[in-house]
Protein backbone atom coordinates (compact mmCIF):
# COMPACT_ATOMS: atom_id res chain seq x y z
CA UNK A 1 0.00 0.00 0.00
CA UNK A 2 1.31 3.44 -0.95
CA UNK A 3 1.97 5.73 2.03
CA UNK A 4 2.82 9.44 2.01
CA UNK A 5 4.33 11.50 4.81
CA UNK A 6 2.55 14.86 4.96
CA UNK A 7 3.13 17.82 7.23
CA UNK A 8 0.15 19.87 8.39
CA UNK A 9 0.67 23.29 9.94
CA UNK A 10 -1.66 24.37 12.73
CA UNK A 11 -2.19 27.95 13.86
CA UNK A 12 -4.61 29.89 16.03
CA UNK A 13 -4.88 33.17 17.89
CA UNK A 14 -8.41 32.77 19.25
CA UNK A 15 -8.70 30.34 22.19
CA UNK A 16 -5.48 29.17 20.64
CA UNK A 17 -4.30 26.28 22.81
CA UNK A 18 -7.78 24.82 23.11
CA UNK A 19 -8.28 24.94 19.34
CA UNK A 20 -4.86 23.50 18.53
CA UNK A 21 -5.55 20.57 20.84
CA UNK A 22 -8.96 20.04 19.28
CA UNK A 23 -7.52 20.11 15.76
CA UNK A 24 -5.06 17.37 16.67
CA UNK A 25 -7.87 15.28 18.16
CA UNK A 26 -9.92 15.66 14.97
CA UNK A 27 -6.98 14.74 12.73
CA UNK A 28 -6.29 11.68 14.87
CA UNK A 29 -9.81 10.38 14.27
CA UNK A 30 -9.06 9.82 10.60
CA UNK A 31 -5.29 9.70 10.10
CA UNK A 32 -2.21 8.10 11.58
CA UNK A 33 -0.34 10.86 13.39
CA UNK A 34 3.36 10.06 13.70
CA UNK A 35 4.87 13.10 15.41
CA UNK A 36 3.96 16.52 16.68
CA UNK A 37 6.14 19.58 17.12
CA UNK A 38 6.53 21.84 20.09
CA UNK A 39 4.17 24.80 20.24
CA UNK A 40 5.63 28.04 18.87
CA UNK A 41 4.63 31.61 19.62
CA UNK A 42 4.83 34.39 17.03
CA UNK A 43 3.54 37.83 16.26
CA UNK A 44 0.51 38.08 14.00
CA UNK A 45 0.95 38.97 10.34
CA UNK A 46 -1.10 42.12 9.83
CA UNK A 47 -1.33 44.92 7.33
CA UNK A 48 -0.37 48.43 8.43
CA UNK A 49 -3.98 49.59 8.11
CA UNK A 50 -5.42 46.58 9.96
CA UNK A 51 -7.52 47.21 13.10
CA UNK A 52 -5.63 46.98 16.40
CA UNK A 53 -7.65 43.94 17.45
CA UNK A 54 -6.12 41.99 14.55
CA UNK A 55 -2.71 42.15 16.22
CA UNK A 56 -3.03 39.08 18.46
CA UNK A 57 -0.11 36.70 18.89
CA UNK A 58 -0.35 33.25 17.33
CA UNK A 59 0.34 29.75 18.56
CA UNK A 60 1.62 27.44 15.82
CA UNK A 61 2.72 23.84 15.48
CA UNK A 62 3.10 21.08 12.92
CA UNK A 63 2.05 17.45 12.84
CA UNK A 64 3.51 14.67 10.70
CA UNK A 65 0.82 12.41 9.25
CA UNK A 66 1.16 9.12 7.39
CA UNK A 67 -1.51 8.86 4.70
CA UNK A 68 -2.54 5.88 2.60
CA UNK A 69 -3.13 6.76 -1.08
CA UNK A 70 -2.58 10.49 -0.66
CA UNK A 71 -4.95 12.59 -2.79
CA UNK A 72 -4.02 16.25 -2.17
CA UNK A 73 -7.42 17.76 -3.00
CA UNK A 74 -9.25 15.24 -0.81
CA UNK A 75 -6.84 15.85 2.06
CA UNK A 76 -7.29 19.61 1.72
CA UNK A 77 -11.05 19.16 1.81
CA UNK A 78 -10.70 17.17 5.05
CA UNK A 79 -8.66 19.97 6.62
CA UNK A 80 -11.25 22.56 5.62
CA UNK A 81 -13.97 20.39 7.10
CA UNK A 82 -12.07 20.20 10.41
CA UNK A 83 -11.60 23.98 10.39
CA UNK A 84 -15.32 24.44 9.97
CA UNK A 85 -16.11 21.94 12.73
CA UNK A 86 -13.83 23.79 15.16
CA UNK A 87 -15.56 27.06 14.30
CA UNK A 88 -13.42 28.72 11.62
CA UNK A 89 -15.42 31.55 10.10
CA UNK A 90 -15.11 33.26 6.72
CA UNK A 91 -13.30 36.45 7.65
CA UNK A 92 -10.80 38.95 6.33
CA UNK A 93 -7.45 37.47 5.42
CA UNK A 94 -5.47 39.08 8.24
CA UNK A 95 -8.13 38.85 10.92
CA UNK A 96 -7.75 36.68 14.05
CA UNK A 97 -8.98 33.15 13.55
CA UNK A 98 -9.98 30.08 15.48
CA UNK A 99 -7.83 27.67 13.47
CA UNK A 100 -5.65 27.47 10.37
CA UNK A 101 -4.80 24.06 8.93
CA UNK A 102 -2.38 24.12 5.99
CA UNK A 103 -0.63 21.41 4.01
CA UNK A 104 2.98 22.49 4.37
CA UNK A 105 4.67 19.59 2.63
CA UNK A 106 4.01 16.10 1.28
CA UNK A 107 6.78 13.68 0.44
CA UNK A 108 7.24 13.32 -3.33
CA UNK A 109 4.43 15.76 -4.11
CA UNK A 110 4.72 19.04 -6.01
CA UNK A 111 1.63 21.07 -6.90
CA UNK A 112 1.29 24.72 -7.84
CA UNK A 113 -2.31 25.56 -8.63
CA UNK A 114 -4.60 28.46 -7.79
CA UNK A 115 -6.13 26.69 -4.77
CA UNK A 116 -3.26 24.51 -3.59
CA UNK A 117 0.52 24.62 -3.54
CA UNK A 118 2.70 21.81 -2.15
CA UNK A 119 5.17 22.65 -0.68
CA UNK A 120 3.36 25.66 0.74
CA UNK A 121 4.36 28.78 -1.20
CA UNK A 122 5.27 30.81 1.89
CA UNK A 123 6.90 28.03 3.91
CA UNK A 124 10.46 29.37 3.61
CA UNK A 125 9.30 32.84 4.68
CA UNK A 126 7.38 31.76 7.78
CA UNK A 127 9.45 30.57 10.72
CA UNK A 128 6.28 29.76 12.67
CA UNK A 129 5.53 27.15 9.98
CA UNK A 130 9.00 26.05 8.87
CA UNK A 131 10.55 25.51 12.30
CA UNK A 132 7.76 23.18 13.52
CA UNK A 133 7.87 21.39 10.13
CA UNK A 134 11.60 20.73 10.43
CA UNK A 135 11.09 19.53 14.00
CA UNK A 136 8.69 16.76 12.94
CA UNK A 137 10.43 16.02 9.64
CA UNK A 138 14.17 16.89 9.70
CA UNK A 139 14.67 15.52 6.17
CA UNK A 140 12.35 18.18 4.76
CA UNK A 141 13.50 18.95 1.20
CA UNK A 142 13.28 22.70 0.89
CA UNK A 143 15.78 25.52 0.68
CA UNK A 144 16.10 26.65 4.28
CA UNK A 145 16.92 30.30 5.03
CA UNK A 146 19.74 31.15 7.39
CA UNK A 147 17.40 32.20 10.19
CA UNK A 148 16.12 28.64 10.58
CA UNK A 149 19.51 27.49 11.89
CA UNK A 150 19.46 26.75 15.59
CA UNK A 151 22.29 29.13 16.39
CA UNK A 152 20.36 32.13 15.04
CA UNK A 153 18.46 33.52 18.00
CA UNK A 154 16.26 36.20 16.45
CA UNK A 155 13.65 34.79 14.07
CA UNK A 156 11.21 36.75 11.89
CA UNK A 157 7.91 37.62 13.57
CA UNK A 158 9.71 37.05 16.89
CA UNK A 159 9.00 33.35 16.53
CA UNK A 160 10.08 31.31 19.54
CA UNK A 161 9.45 27.86 20.89
CA UNK A 162 6.95 28.43 23.66
CA UNK A 163 7.99 28.22 27.29
CA UNK A 164 4.41 28.52 28.48
CA UNK A 165 2.21 26.38 26.23
CA UNK A 166 2.35 22.58 26.01
CA UNK A 167 0.28 19.82 24.45
CA UNK A 168 -0.68 17.88 27.60
CA UNK A 169 -3.01 19.22 30.22
CA UNK A 170 -1.19 18.91 33.53
CA UNK A 171 -3.05 17.03 36.26
CA UNK A 172 -1.64 17.88 39.67
CA UNK A 173 -1.53 14.93 42.08
CA UNK A 174 -2.61 15.59 45.65
CA UNK A 175 -2.77 12.61 47.98
CA UNK A 176 -4.46 12.91 51.37
CA UNK A 177 -3.30 9.55 52.68
CA UNK A 178 -1.11 8.25 55.46
CA UNK A 179 0.68 5.66 53.33
CA UNK A 180 1.15 7.15 49.86
CA UNK A 181 4.33 5.96 48.18
CA UNK A 182 5.65 9.53 47.89
CA UNK A 183 3.35 11.97 49.70
CA UNK A 184 2.47 10.12 52.91
CA UNK A 185 1.00 12.48 55.53
CA UNK A 186 2.34 15.59 53.76
CA UNK A 187 -1.00 17.20 52.95
CA UNK A 188 -3.34 16.16 55.75
CA UNK A 189 -3.65 19.59 57.35
CA UNK A 190 -5.58 22.52 55.92
CA UNK A 191 -2.44 24.67 55.66
CA UNK A 192 -0.28 22.11 53.84
CA UNK A 193 -3.14 21.03 51.58
CA UNK A 194 -4.04 24.54 50.42
CA UNK A 195 -0.39 25.47 49.98
CA UNK A 196 0.16 22.46 47.71
CA UNK A 197 -2.96 23.17 45.65
CA UNK A 198 -1.78 26.74 45.04
CA UNK A 199 1.71 25.50 44.17
CA UNK A 200 0.36 23.03 41.59
CA UNK A 201 -1.92 25.65 40.05
CA UNK A 202 0.87 28.22 39.87
CA UNK A 203 3.05 25.66 38.08
CA UNK A 204 0.38 25.10 35.45
CA UNK A 205 -2.00 22.39 36.65
CA UNK A 206 -5.28 22.57 34.74
CA UNK A 207 -6.82 19.77 36.85
CA UNK A 208 -6.28 18.79 40.51
CA UNK A 209 -6.60 15.06 41.23
CA UNK A 210 -7.30 14.20 44.87
CA UNK A 211 -7.02 10.69 46.23
CA UNK A 212 -7.48 9.34 49.75
CA UNK A 213 -6.46 5.70 49.34
CA UNK A 214 -2.99 4.55 48.38
CA UNK A 215 -2.71 2.09 45.50
CA UNK A 216 1.02 1.52 45.81
CA UNK A 217 2.30 -2.10 45.83
CA UNK A 218 1.54 -3.85 49.14
CA UNK A 219 -0.72 -1.02 50.32
CA UNK A 220 -3.65 -1.79 52.62
CA UNK A 221 -7.24 -0.93 51.68
CA UNK A 222 -8.93 1.99 53.41
CA UNK A 223 -12.44 1.62 54.80
CA UNK A 224 -15.17 3.72 53.18
CA UNK A 225 -15.71 5.99 56.19
CA UNK A 226 -12.03 6.91 56.43
CA UNK A 227 -11.75 7.56 52.71
CA UNK A 228 -14.92 9.67 52.71
CA UNK A 229 -13.81 11.71 55.74
CA UNK A 230 -10.46 12.49 54.10
CA UNK A 231 -12.04 13.51 50.81
CA UNK A 232 -14.74 15.59 52.52
CA UNK A 233 -12.07 17.60 54.31
CA UNK A 234 -9.96 17.97 51.18
CA UNK A 235 -12.82 19.04 48.92
CA UNK A 236 -14.09 21.52 51.51
CA UNK A 237 -10.61 23.06 51.72
CA UNK A 238 -10.35 23.08 47.94
CA UNK A 239 -13.68 24.89 47.54
CA UNK A 240 -12.62 27.51 50.08
CA UNK A 241 -9.81 28.54 47.71
CA UNK A 242 -12.40 29.61 45.09
CA UNK A 243 -10.27 28.43 42.19
CA UNK A 244 -11.70 28.19 38.69
CA UNK A 245 -10.09 24.83 37.99
CA UNK A 246 -11.56 21.35 37.42
CA UNK A 247 -11.39 18.82 40.22
CA UNK A 248 -10.76 15.09 39.84
CA UNK A 249 -11.52 12.50 42.52
CA UNK A 250 -9.45 9.34 42.56
CA UNK A 251 -11.67 6.62 44.01
CA UNK A 252 -12.87 3.12 43.19
CA UNK A 253 -15.49 3.05 45.93
CA UNK A 254 -19.10 3.61 44.77
CA UNK A 255 -20.37 4.44 48.27
CA UNK A 256 -17.75 7.16 48.63
CA UNK A 257 -18.34 8.50 45.14
CA UNK A 258 -22.10 8.63 45.59
CA UNK A 259 -21.76 10.78 48.72
CA UNK A 260 -19.28 13.12 47.06
CA UNK A 261 -21.37 13.60 43.93
CA UNK A 262 -24.25 14.76 46.11
CA UNK A 263 -22.10 17.31 47.94
CA UNK A 264 -19.51 18.71 45.53
CA UNK A 265 -18.85 19.67 41.96
CA UNK A 266 -16.67 16.91 40.52
CA UNK A 267 -15.36 17.21 36.97
CA UNK A 268 -13.45 13.93 36.60
CA UNK A 269 -13.89 10.51 38.19
CA UNK A 270 -10.57 8.66 38.21
CA UNK A 271 -11.10 4.92 38.78
CA UNK A 272 -7.97 2.76 38.90
CA UNK A 273 -10.09 -0.38 38.40
CA UNK A 274 -11.42 0.89 35.07
CA UNK A 275 -15.04 1.02 36.31
CA UNK A 276 -15.15 -2.74 36.76
CA UNK A 277 -17.66 -2.34 39.57
CA UNK A 278 -21.19 -2.08 38.05
CA UNK A 279 -22.13 0.40 40.79
CA UNK A 280 -19.35 2.75 39.68
CA UNK A 281 -20.58 2.39 36.12
CA UNK A 282 -24.13 3.26 37.17
CA UNK A 283 -22.96 6.37 39.02
CA UNK A 284 -21.05 7.46 35.94
CA UNK A 285 -24.13 6.90 33.81
CA UNK A 286 -26.19 9.16 36.08
CA UNK A 287 -23.75 12.08 35.83
CA UNK A 288 -22.21 14.15 33.06
CA UNK A 289 -18.77 13.83 34.62
CA UNK A 290 -15.74 12.83 32.56
CA UNK A 291 -14.15 9.51 33.46
CA UNK A 292 -10.52 8.41 33.57
CA UNK A 293 -10.65 4.69 32.86
CA UNK A 294 -7.42 2.98 33.89
CA UNK A 295 -6.20 -0.47 32.90
CA UNK A 296 -5.19 -2.62 35.84
CA UNK A 297 -5.21 -6.29 36.75
CA UNK A 298 -5.07 -6.02 40.53
CA UNK A 299 -5.29 -3.21 43.08
CA UNK A 300 -2.75 -2.88 44.59
CA UNK A 301 -0.49 -4.08 41.76
CA UNK A 302 1.91 -6.97 42.09
CA UNK A 303 4.44 -8.71 39.88
CA UNK A 304 2.45 -11.94 39.65
CA UNK A 305 -0.69 -10.67 37.89
CA UNK A 306 0.72 -9.08 34.75
CA UNK A 307 0.01 -8.85 31.05
CA UNK A 308 1.11 -11.79 28.90
CA UNK A 309 4.84 -11.28 28.40
CA UNK A 310 4.73 -13.11 25.05
CA UNK A 311 2.27 -10.66 23.48
CA UNK A 312 2.81 -6.99 22.59
CA UNK A 313 1.42 -5.10 25.62
CA UNK A 314 -0.12 -2.40 23.43
CA UNK A 315 -2.09 -5.03 21.52
CA UNK A 316 -3.45 -6.26 24.83
CA UNK A 317 -4.37 -2.72 25.89
CA UNK A 318 -6.17 -2.13 22.58
CA UNK A 319 -8.20 -5.31 22.99
CA UNK A 320 -9.10 -4.34 26.55
CA UNK A 321 -10.12 -0.84 25.47
CA UNK A 322 -12.42 -2.12 22.73
CA UNK A 323 -14.24 -4.24 25.31
CA UNK A 324 -14.50 -1.24 27.63
CA UNK A 325 -15.97 0.94 24.91
CA UNK A 326 -18.57 -1.73 24.18
CA UNK A 327 -19.55 -1.77 27.85
CA UNK A 328 -19.85 2.01 27.99
CA UNK A 329 -21.91 2.06 24.80
CA UNK A 330 -24.30 -0.60 26.11
CA UNK A 331 -24.75 1.48 29.26
CA UNK A 332 -25.53 4.62 27.28
CA UNK A 333 -22.32 6.41 28.29
CA UNK A 334 -21.02 8.76 25.61
CA UNK A 335 -17.50 7.76 24.56
CA UNK A 336 -16.58 11.47 24.39
CA UNK A 337 -16.70 11.52 28.20
CA UNK A 338 -14.17 8.70 28.46
CA UNK A 339 -10.40 9.09 28.88
CA UNK A 340 -7.98 6.18 28.42
CA UNK A 341 -5.25 5.52 30.99
CA UNK A 342 -2.91 2.62 30.11
CA UNK A 343 -2.18 2.12 33.81
CA UNK A 344 1.58 2.41 33.93
CA UNK A 345 2.81 0.38 36.89
CA UNK A 346 -0.36 -1.66 37.20
CA UNK A 347 -0.22 -5.25 35.94
CA UNK A 348 2.87 -4.74 33.81
CA UNK A 349 6.52 -5.65 34.11
CA UNK A 350 9.22 -2.96 34.09
CA UNK A 351 9.90 -3.73 30.42
CA UNK A 352 6.21 -3.63 29.49
CA UNK A 353 5.79 -0.22 31.15
CA UNK A 354 8.78 1.14 29.24
CA UNK A 355 7.60 -0.37 25.99
CA UNK A 356 4.14 1.17 26.28
CA UNK A 357 5.49 4.65 26.98
CA UNK A 358 8.07 4.46 24.21
CA UNK A 359 5.64 3.06 21.61
CA UNK A 360 2.48 5.05 22.23
CA UNK A 361 1.95 5.45 18.48
CA UNK A 362 0.78 1.83 18.46
CA UNK A 363 -2.32 3.10 20.31
CA UNK A 364 -3.22 5.33 17.35
CA UNK A 365 -6.66 3.80 16.86
CA UNK A 366 -7.75 4.96 20.32
CA UNK A 367 -9.68 8.13 19.56
CA UNK A 368 -10.30 9.11 23.16
CA UNK A 369 -7.83 11.34 25.04
CA UNK A 370 -4.89 9.49 26.59
CA UNK A 371 -4.00 10.05 30.23
CA UNK A 372 -0.49 9.16 31.40
CA UNK A 373 0.33 8.71 35.06
CA UNK A 374 3.89 7.46 35.53
CA UNK A 375 5.10 10.17 37.90
CA UNK A 376 7.41 8.74 40.59
CA UNK A 377 6.13 5.21 39.87
CA UNK A 378 8.10 2.23 41.18
CA UNK A 379 8.90 1.04 37.65
CA UNK A 380 11.24 4.06 37.42
CA UNK A 381 13.42 2.40 40.07
CA UNK A 382 15.02 0.44 37.23
CA UNK A 383 16.71 3.75 36.31
CA UNK A 384 17.41 5.15 39.78
CA UNK A 385 17.91 4.00 43.35
CA UNK A 386 16.28 7.16 44.73
CA UNK A 387 13.17 7.02 46.88
CA UNK A 388 9.79 7.79 45.33
CA UNK A 389 9.68 11.43 46.43
CA UNK A 390 13.05 11.99 44.69
CA UNK A 391 12.00 10.63 41.28
CA UNK A 392 10.84 13.86 39.63
CA UNK A 393 14.04 14.07 37.54
CA UNK A 394 13.75 10.54 36.16
CA UNK A 395 10.03 11.19 35.58
CA UNK A 396 10.94 14.27 33.55
CA UNK A 397 13.55 12.35 31.55
CA UNK A 398 10.90 9.78 30.63
CA UNK A 399 8.53 12.62 29.78
CA UNK A 400 11.06 14.07 27.35
CA UNK A 401 10.84 10.87 25.28
CA UNK A 402 7.05 10.74 25.07
CA UNK A 403 5.33 11.14 21.70
CA UNK A 404 3.02 13.99 22.64
CA UNK A 405 0.45 13.09 20.00
CA UNK A 406 -0.55 10.41 22.49
CA UNK A 407 -0.53 12.39 25.73
CA UNK A 408 -3.53 14.64 26.30
CA UNK A 409 -3.29 14.53 30.11
CA UNK A 410 -0.11 14.18 32.17
CA UNK A 411 -0.59 13.34 35.85
CA UNK A 412 2.35 14.60 37.88
CA UNK A 413 3.39 15.34 41.44
CA UNK A 414 5.78 18.10 40.37
CA UNK A 415 4.65 19.96 37.27
CA UNK A 416 7.53 22.41 36.91
CA UNK A 417 10.08 19.63 36.33
CA UNK A 418 7.89 18.17 33.57
CA UNK A 419 7.58 21.57 31.90
CA UNK A 420 11.37 21.95 31.97
CA UNK A 421 11.73 18.60 30.22
CA UNK A 422 9.23 19.65 27.55
CA UNK A 423 10.98 22.97 27.01
CA UNK A 424 14.27 21.16 26.39
CA UNK A 425 12.73 18.72 23.91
Amino acid sequence: MSKTAAIVGLGSNLSALKNLRRAVAELKKKYRLCQISSIYESEAQVLQQSPKEFNQSYLNAAVLIEIDHFVPTDFLADLKSIEKKIGRKTIERWAPREIDLDILYAEGCQIDSENLAIPHRSLAERPFALLPAIEVYPELRIDKPLWCQKWVQQKPFNTVKSKNYFWPEFVGVLNVTTDSFSDAEKFLTEETFKKQVLKLVSEGASVIDIGAESTRPKSSPVDSRTELDRLNRALTWFNELNLDIPISVDTKNPDVLSELLNRYRIDYINDVTGFENPKMLNLLKETKTAAVVMHSLTIPPDQINILDIQVNPNQQLLAWWKKKLDIFEKNGIDSQRIIFDPGIGFGKTFNQNSYILNHLSELNEIQQPIYLGFSRKSYLSQFTSQSADQRDLVTALQMSKINLVYCQFLRAHDIESQKIALRMN
